[in-house]
């Protein structure tokens, strides 16, 4: 009858259930299995192991993606939770504690029944695992030896927990400790070797992963802290505690002030609970399993306590204490158990208590905005027919691929890969996002209409909602020459920082971008322009909005785009845009038209300041006639041919070598993550950084790759240019520094200038300029002015390029600030002495504590 309730519940609650973003990629994981990917771990993290997926794989190929596919996994596993438990009760506590302790579970508080029924079946799968080293540690306590057998199966039952939910270690080292108390007599020589390389089966694709991407759970540690007790011990006794035992608090849909009900009702099960672990150790035949479960329950509330993960306390999501399920059982068992003793029909009523406090609880239960119990509020019965008839459409119409902000990972989930769908710039799923990335012509759904309003292509609108088939710019098919502009916003003149090849200078608001926020720039002469590129410091820098105005000689401006709401980075990459926080630029296309000057404004008011580090403009130019994918496929035979095994490439061509390449060549595509496991090197506040050296390759589309030639030219890249169609290939063989020279370096008190003097002051032939910054995260290296004494003794001017650190944009290189600066004189110097100062704007003691090296050509 219990079992019968219990399966009655689950399936309640199994039609109930909704479908997150989370509980959807889930079922992507399922989906990748199918595909041949191994998911080590949730997609988009590096934590919570996938064996839920590979469980769950044989589901989707049977009966396809559905709500109900993804949601079956937790209801089996909750009752296989109780058959676990069902064997360690009854010997525990004779039949009433079991009862009761099943009873328990059947009807379960309300977050128990939470978790029976959500598609995270990592979390309850891992505490069955966790279940199952409980059951084996009793096993192996009351056998008169340790058999081998046993080990083995206790070992892979606690690696497998491990990698499935790091949270099963508050079950484990009790267990390890409990084995280890009681075993004498019984622990071999080879117990502790065979459990242990039982274990390390178990989790091995943890421990994999670890050995492959430098330990990086080594310094989970670091997150415990005596910092945290004291907070978080009111919100376990105000919040999380309550939430638990199945008492709803206002996190979890519960009345916005504690009143007597809830004293009574919180204060009653506390009170049932203190009193079962007092009768626990009575009734445990054998105090070092109460022991047990007291050390499970002590270690699982030390860790939320002590640690950053205590911030759940203060939520409605208490999952780290989902360990507590396994030992309330034994305390509600225990006081069965007792009062069974008085009168059976006693026990009988403390479970249909238990059970009617837990039902109370249920109507007003809430998580995530979704009730507990409510089938027609159910993502199966309420959401999915229409979902799944939108993707029908979408696909009839002949989406293939697709952008999308909103349900991204529930449309792709149902879609199963018709159509596939990917988040605009961070999904979890790299697979996915390649796909679309990669492809030809996707659909954007939902883009804010400033977005498009800016980009300024003709685009095609399917039901108001997918823009797709964008046409190519006109008159923007050559970059334009950059010298002699000068920029300025009001009250300051920027001179050449928006010119300069430098992503270190340029413009920013000094706070806030606000509306009517500007700048100007003069291009010294008429040209014709019909497309920018304006490159931020970091993606989120963008306009809010943005008017763009042309002016000719005489200084009348004109509006040729102007657009509000606007959502970026947004840019063209190959044949179609795309909106990433790689490879950053706000890219905006018009008629093209004469042009001296070129005024931006800011509309809206932003959450972020607006940066402009550098302008590209566009004009026309001779057309291309390959198409991309033939252009593609022209890559991948130069990348083949020449042996490259790392590339720098747009967003588009960079998912197409790694679609087509995997592993075996290295790039950074567009994507946020460039992993499943979340990882986002570099970080997405700085960009990508060339490394020049044999068997590597920048990508650039023709329109820039004049510039970029010429840059890696003046850096002393040494590179050869292949042509692959609409993209130029630039194979790099490294950049050839002379030897140092000997000479010495220090602060000159006169004008806080670095003054470089060779060694003997003998005249020294001079290629390069090193400045070394050990404080440049904190202070980055400024702008500099060079002078070289000449044989007269007099100062004068050398022109140097900033060679390294230079980041590539996508398009163009950038020079960038690190630990190390290195330029590169225009011309062999024969100097003995070099003065390095600021240069104009930047202040006097920026060069404080750097060092000065020099090189031979």
């Amino acid at each position: 009858m219990i079992y019968a309730l219990a399966v009655g519940m689950r399936f309640w609650r199994f039609f109930s259930a909704g479908l997150s973003g989370d509980n959807a990629t889930t079922g992507l994981m399922g989906l990748a299995v199918l595909k041949g990917e191994f998911p080590y771990f949730f997609f988009g993290q590096n934590w919570m192991g996938g064996l839920d997926a590979l469980l769950a794989a044989p589901l989707y190929a049977l009966f396809g993606p559905s709500a109900l596919t993804v949601n079956v996994l937790s209801p089996l596993i909750s009752l296989a939770i109780m058959a676990c438990l069902q064997p360690l009760l009854r010997k525990t506590l004779g039949v009433w504690g079991m009862l009761a302790g099943l009873a328990y579970l059947a009807v379960p508080p309300t977050t128990w029944l939470f978790w029976s029924g959500e598609a995270q079946a990592h979390y309850p799968l891992g505490l069955l695992l966790s279940c199952l080293v409980f059951l084996m540690t009793h096993r192996l306590g009351q056998a008169p030896r340790y058999t081998w057998g046993s080990l083995v199966l206790w070992g892979l039952f606690a690696g497998c927990a491990i990698w499935t939910n790091f949270s099963s270690m508050v079950v484990i080292l009790p267990c390890v400790a409990f084995l280890l108390a009681t075993g004498k007599g019984k622990l071999r020589l080879w117990s502790v070797p065979l459990a242990a390389l039982a274990g390390v089966a178990g989790g091995f694709p943890l421990i994999w992963f670890n050995i492959t991407h430098g330990m990086v759970h080594a310094n989970q540690g670091g997150v415990f802290g005596a910092r945290y007790v004291w907070p978080n011990v009111r919100a376990l006794a105000d919040n999380a505690l309550p939430i638990v035992l199945g008492v709803n608090t206002p996190q979890v849909g519960g009345p916005p002030h504690y009143g007597v009900a809830f004293a009574l009702l919180y204060g009653g099960l506390l009170l049932a609970m203190a009193a079962g672990a007092y009768l626990l150790f009575r009734y445990g035949r054998g105090r070092w399993f109460a022991a047990l479960l007291a050390a499970i329950l002590a270690l699982n509330l030390a860790v939320v306590l002590g640690s950053a993960y205590g911030k759940t306390l203060y939520s409605p999501d208490q999952r780290y204490m989902l360990s507590l399920y396994l030992v309330l059982p034994f305390l509600v068992g225990a006081g069965a158990r007792w009062l069974a003793g008085k009168r059976a029909w006693l026990a009988v009523a403390f479970m249909l208590v238990l059970a009617l406090a837990h039902v109370s609880q249920y109507a007003h239960f809430q998580r995530w905005g979704s009730r507990l119990l409510d089938i027609q509020q159910g993502f199966y019965f309420s959401r999915e027919a229409k979902m799944k008839r939108q993707l029908d459409q979408i696909s009839a119409a002949g989406f293939r691929y697709l952008y999308s902000n909103q349900d991204c990972y529930r449309l792709d989930f149902l879609g199963n890969g018709d159509p596939v769908v990917s988040d605009y710039w961070r999904n979890r799923w790299l697979t996915s996002a390649l796909e679309v990335d990669a492809s030809l012509d996707p659909g954007l759904l939902n883009l804010p209409p400033g977005s498009l309003q800016l980009l300024g292509l003709r685009y095609r609108l399917w039901q108001g909602r997918v823009a797709h088939a964008f046409s190519e710019p006109r008159g923007a098919e050559s970059l334009l020459p950059r010298e002699g502009w000068s920029a300025r916003t009001r009250g300051k003149e920027l001179g050449g920082a928006l010119n300069d090849a430098d992503l270190t200078t340029g413009y920013s608001t000094p706070d806030k971008a606000k509306e009517g926020d500007s700048l100007t720039l003069d291009l010294g002469s008429e040209q014709t322009v019909g497309g920018l590129a304006l490159v931020p410091a970091e993606f989120r820098e963008v306009p809010r909005g943005l008017k763009v105005e042309l002016a000719g000689a005489d200084g009348k401006f004109a509006t040729v785009r102007e657009a509000r709401g606007y959502w970026g980075p947004l840019y063209l990459s190959g044949p179609h845009p795309v909106l990433k926080a790689r490879d950053i630029r706000v890219e905006s296309y018009f008629p093209p038209q004469k042009a001296r000057y070129l005024r931006l404004t800011h509309l809206g008011n932003s959450n972020h300041p607006w940066s402009v580090q550098e302008v590209l403009l566009f004009g026309p130019g001779k057309r291309v006639g390959a198409s991309w994918e033939d252009s593609a496929q022209q890559v991948f035979e130069t990348v083949q041919r020449y042996g490259i095994g790392e590339v720098y490439g747009d967003a588009w061509i960079a998912a197409k070598i790694l679609r087509r390449f995997g592993g075996r060549i290295k790039t950074v595509s567009g994507n946020a993550a460039i992993n499943n496991f979340g990882t986002t090197v570099p970080p997405l506040s700085q960009p990508v950084v060339l490394r020049p050296g044999s068997g590597k390759a920048v990508i650039v589309e023709q329109r820039t790759a004049g510039m970029v030639g010429r840059q890696l030219a003046s850096r002393g890249i040494a590179h050869e240019r292949r042509p692959a169609g609409r993209f130029a290939v630039f194979l790099l063989k490294g950049q050839a520094l002379g030897a140092p020279v000997p000479g010495q370096s220090r602060m000159s008190a006169q004008d806080n200038c670095l003054l470089w003097q060779a060694k003997e002051d003998h005249a020294a032939n001079l290629g390069w300029l090193e400045i070394q910054n050990p404080r440049f995260d904190r202070a980055p290296t400024p702008g500099i002015e060079i002078r070289a004494k000449n044989s007269t003794g007099a100062w004068t001017p050398v022109e140097a390029v900033k060679a390294a650190p230079v980041a590539f944009s996508g398009q163009v290189l950038l020079g960038y600030t690190g630990e190390k600066t290195l330029y590169r004189f225009a011309a062999p110097l024969q100097t003995d002495s070099l003065r390095v100062c600021p240069s104009p704007g930047q202040a006097s003691n920026n060069l404080e504590g750097l060092q000065v090296g020099l090189r031979q050509p």
